[in-house]
């Protein structure tokens, strides 16, 4: 019965996210980009309205190519009931690319006056129930525009172990090939409205090193949000630079427990508390490597349910008011102790460029789509 239930709310799903295909197909976009040493990249995007301007949004990564920008992009998008197919500038005062490396995310600033749409909002992707319906939109393959597939909301605050700190990011269980990144992520709001959810930056690897397809991630939509708004914002062409958390964290996960748990001599046999939970892998002043945070101004972060993102949640901050104070909650030997912070303490500007100057997600565990 259940999965009767389940088939016939997936017809209906589907049905409903057909009846908004005319307005996903306005801002869907392709990307292709070439490289000064004849290397050619492909990808997906969207269009977005900041201020406006109509700016294509995609990942960095198609783009780029160790860390240097494509000598030539394009854009295909539709139009007035057409396809266009137009070269973005890349050099020169006449530049139209903004990109954070860090975030992986690029927006593409088209430059066509003629262009109307209707911008979909971002979801507060915080809020969003695991198991909701979604669709991913993009080019997979470089060979199917605007080909979109269906399956639901798999995590909307996957945690990883980035090279020192994670974004937040979000998972949808739909099928997802190179040249998808850079698209979007869609769900339906309570009104069956459709909202970004997220933009599809990467997949995962089999202990084997293949791909696997049927499901993938990319930042959530409440940090694009953040994203969008502080780079356009801020009008720097070319690459814009977030200062480099000094507090260095990763996720929880069964292996730490173990060792940690193994090496304290605790026992657990009674259980542990365990409720969205990071640790620190690099001392500072107050704490010291292996400290368990549990909290951020009295809001729990990590990976359980419900946890907030350290990275994100911190970064927000520093550009609502970096001389703010925070406060950090951590588990010393099973008791609650809070430190006080001013925000831009926890920050640096100096080798910000170096620290953010590598994709996150091309690791042993995942791939860059």
């Amino acid at each position: 019965m259940l999965s009767i239930k389940y088939n016939n709310n997936i017809i209906e799903m589907i049905k409903i996210y057909n009846s908004h295909l005319d307005r996903i197909q306005e801002i869907s976009t392709t990307i292709s980009a070439s490289f000064i040493n004849g290397g050619l990249s492909s990808g997906s995007g969207f269009l977005i309205e900041y201020n406006t301007e109509i700016y294509v949004a995609t990942a960095a990564h198609v783009i780029l190519s160790g860390g240097d920008l494509a000598q030539s992009i394009y854009v295909t998008y539709y139009k007035n009931g057409k396809n266009y197919f137009k070269q973005i500038n890349t050099t020169g005062q006449n530049n139209n690319v903004y990109y954070n490396i860090l975030t992986d995310v690029a927006f593409l600033k088209l430059n066509d006056s003629d262009v109307k749409i209707i911008p979909v909002a971002y979801a507060n992707s915080r809020s969003l129930n695991i198991g909701s319906s979604s669709i991913v939109i993009g080019n997979p393959l470089s060979s199917d525009i605007n080909s979109y597939s269906f399956g639901v909301i798999r995590d909307n605050n996957y945690v990883y172990g980035g090279l020192d700190n994670s974004y937040e990011s979000l998972l949808v269980d739909a099928a997802t090939y190179s040249g998808n990144s850079g698209g979007m992520m869609l769900s339906l709001d309570e009104n069956n409205n459709i909202q970004i959810i997220g933009m599809l930056q990467y997949g995962f690897l089999h202990s084997q090193n293949v791909p696997t397809e049927n499901f993938g991630g990319g930042i959530s939509s409440s940090f694009l949000s953040f994203v969008t708004n502080t780079i356009l914002s801020h009008g720097q062409k070319g690459e814009y630079v977030f200062p480099t958390l000094n507090l260095k964290t990763r996720p929880i996960d069964n292996y730490w427990l173990v060792s940690y748990y193994q090496s304290k001599n605790h026992n657990t046999q009674d259980g542990c508390y365990l409720n969205s939970t990071f640790n620190s892998i690099s001392p500072n002043p107050t704490l010291s490597s292996n400290t368990v945070i549990e909290k951020i101004d009295g809001k729990f972060v990590g990976a359980q349910l419900g946890g907030y993102n350290v990275y994100s949640l911190l970064i927000e901050q520093y550009y609502d008011n970096k001389n703010s104070s925070i406060i950090l909650t951590i588990i010393d030997n099973g008791i609650e102790k809070n430190y006080t912070y001013t925000i831009k303490d926890l920050f640096n500007t100096s080798g910000a460029t170096e620290q953010n100057n590598e994709f996150i997600f091309n690791t042993k565990h995942h791939y860059l789509l």
